[in-house]
């Protein structure tokens, strides 16, 4: 017959953020993960950069690609200013969330390089458990910019 194994049960958020907006995102997503518990969810997925949004204006307009195009520039200065500090008071708002809760969060957001150059970011899956303790940040660089 086989191991048996225990059901764990994930929620795939499928929801939009407040884009470019990390505090309306972040209350969003304290509403999510509240659902994703009440449903009885022991995990909390959410999609990349969800937080505080993924800049898509680099797939659809190539000249925002460009360093010296100002409409760029404006985009990427709201990014950076809306972008997470791992850690720091977003990601404890999220553990709180989880805690409350009691459902553990995966959350993909644009993080914000304390005292670093503005121009990098990375996109990492910050994590935390069920109990609210934050387990980890996992990052990947992606430069802000989009090969041919």
């Amino acid at each position: 017959m086989g191991d048996e194994f225990p059901v764990y049960r994930v929620a795939a958020v499928q929801a939009s953020p407040a884009f470019m907006d990390r505090e309306a995102s972040l209350e969003k997503a304290r509403r999510l993960v509240a659902e994703a518990g009440s449903n009885g969810a022991q995990l909390a997925v959410f999609p990349e950069t969800w937080l505080p949004g993924f800049p898509i204006w680099i797939e659809r307009a190539p000249g925002t690609a460009l360093w010296d195009h100002q409409p760029a520039k404006d985009a990427f200065t709201r990014l950076v200013a809306n972008a997470v500090e791992v850690p720091g008071p977003a990601v404890e708002a999220l553990c709180e969330a989880a805690a409350e809760a009691g459902c553990g969060v995966v959350m993909g957001v644009n993080e914000r390089q304390g005292g670093g150059s503005p121009a990098r970011s990375t996109t990492p899956l910050s994590t935390s458990a069920p109990t609210g303790a934050f387990w980890a940040s996992t990052a990947s660089s992606s430069p802000p910019t989009r090969s041919a």
